[in-house]
């Protein structure tokens, strides 16, 4: 999987709003009232309703950059508000959104490798991404 992403980011140039059209391979579906999600839940389903929101908190990885901003790939599907909190801990990236209409998104974030300059750096990165059905 990590060498299929590998080659992902390689071909697109590590674009995240590319994710979108490449899933990861749906987990068990969450359908507890309480979305919170954290990198742990990477590659599941979850089930919401309209009206519902979902909080997200990447912590920054070993040897990885801070994950990119979590989006939605349809905002008028899953639309981003604003985070209850202002300014998020060191290592940990935040997003909240509203499942605003019936429908499919996905929500993706991307880390990438750290190298210093005097090594050889690969070029690798995770991805992580859930898909939300609203109904």
């Amino acid at each position: 999987m990590l060498i299929m992403l590998v080659t992902f980011f390689s071909i697109t140039g590590c674009e995240p709003t590319r994710l979108a059209a490449a899933p990861a391979h749906p987990g068990p579906a969450l359908t507890s009232p309480a979305y919170r999600l954290t990198e742990a839940d990477s590659g599941r389903t979850i089930i919401v309703h309209r009206g519902d929101t979902i909080a997200v908190t990447l912590r920054e990885l070993l040897a990885y950059r801070p994950w990119s901003a979590p989006s939605s790939s349809d905002s008028k599907v899953l639309t981003p508000i604003a985070s209850p909190v202002a300014t998020p801990a060191p290592g940990l990236t935040e997003g909240s959104f509203e499942a605003t209409a019936t429908g499919i998104a996905q929500l993706h974030a991307v880390s990438l490798f750290t190298c210093s300059t005097e090594q050889a750096c690969p070029n690798l990165a995770r991805a992580w991404i859930i898909e939300v059905r609203i109904s």
